[in-house]
């Protein structure tokens, strides 16, 4: 009889398949391997055996992956998770904390105050803090305020500053606080309470005078000036007085300012000038008085000048007492028992 044609297809475990051996088996005889004794696969035609090893060959993991998920779930256990690149791969650089970043909370650098350099007496004006962060921008927050002096202006919990009636200018400085992540910030800004300036009339009342016209105009000169003292800017201070003055005449603020700018030059006797100048304009400025007596302690020959002006600041209602403890102008001033007899004449009693 015909013998027909096998194959072993037991591989890793029998030489015959390996080698893929051609097997005559004669008809009738059982068909199994003489080398291993697996059942053998008749060579038909040939691509049925081509065919037949790929299926085997892709079938191998399915039955791989059968045999073990049954094996794990005998045991009671879960088959291992397998691992996907996100989570085995290290990052290209750096160490993974196991945070995003924008589970990274933003680090506070610094604190800012924005709003008005200047607020007419009577009326109102917003600032806002303004807090900076490492890598993150800015954004407002709600700083704590005060403010220094508080004579002439006082600052709301939400930052609104109210300004109060004023004899001329003053300055104050605004000062917020904030803190965040542990880090605290802090931010001062200067900021002039302007006496009113009359200007054009409201629909159906007159217009504004020329003389009220003049002041407007010196009024831009004068701001300019303080900007420049804020900036110790003192010889350009005294050029924008100086032209405010020569636009209104009548402008004792800029006479004031102007003398401190003088001063600060060591120009005493022109300072002098127009601080006496500004009293004339403004009898009633306790201010004026004060600075007079500054004026005049720097001056040691001129102690006793600097005692009748600070009789007549405080006659004024000049009470800034930490400047009469601590301005280092009444230096010398202070060391004479008149400067304790002229305080505790107006019930003055520092310590």
């Amino acid at each position: 009889m015909e013998a027909k044609q096998y194959r072993c297809t037991n591989f890793s475990l029998c030489n015959k398949a390996d080698n893929k051996e051609i097997i005559d088996i004669p008809a009738g005889r059982e068909v199994k391997c003489p080398e291993c004794g697996l059942d053998l696969d008749e060579m038909k035609r040939p691509g049925d055996h081509k065919r037949k090893r790929l299926l085997l060959m892709v079938g191998i993991p399915v039955v791989i992956v059968i045999i073990g998920g049954i094996f794990f779930l005998l045991r009671g256990e879960s088959p291992p998770k397998v691992a996907s690149v996100a989570e085995t791969e290290s990052p290209v650089s750096g160490t993974s904390t196991g945070k995003s970043d924008k589970d990274k909370l933003p680090f506070l650098t610094g604190l800012s105050i924005k709003g008005e350099s200047t607020v007419e007496e009577k009326k109102t004006a917003n600032f806002s803090a303004i807090a900076s962060y490492k890598e993150s921008g800015t954004k407002a927050v709600e700083g704590n305020w005060s403010l220094s002096p508080d004579t002439y202006a006082s600052i709301s919990p939400d930052g609104v500053l109210t300004a109060k009636a004023v004899p001329s200018d003053q300055n104050v400085t605004i000062t917020a606080e904030y803190t965040e992540g542990g880090v605290a910030q802090t931010a001062t800004a200067a900021v002039v309470i302007t006496k009113s300036i009359p200007g054009k009339s409201e629909p159906g009342q007159k217009e504004a005078s020329v003389d009220e016209i003049k002041k407007l105009s010196a009024e831009l000169n004068f701001q300019q000036g303080m900007n420049y003292v804020q900036g110790e800017d003192y010889g350009n201070a005294v050029k924008e007085f100086t032209a405010a003055i020569e636009k209104y005449p009548g402008y004792s603020s800029a006479y004031a300012n102007r003398a401190v700018a003088y001063m600060q030059q060591k120009k005493y006797n022109l300072a002098a000038d127009d601080l006496k100048k500004a009293a004339a304009l403004s009898p009633d400025d306790p201010n004026i008085y004060y600075n007079l007596t500054a004026l005049y302690s720097l001056q040691k020959e001129k102690v006793d000048l600097a005692l009748g002006a600070l009789d007549k600041a405080l006659e004024l209602g000049f009470n800034n007492y930490d400047a009469l403890r601590k301005d280092p102008d009444l230096k010398n001033l202070r060391k004479h028992a008149e400067f304790r007899q002229v305080l505790e004449k107006h019930k003055i009693f520092l310590k």
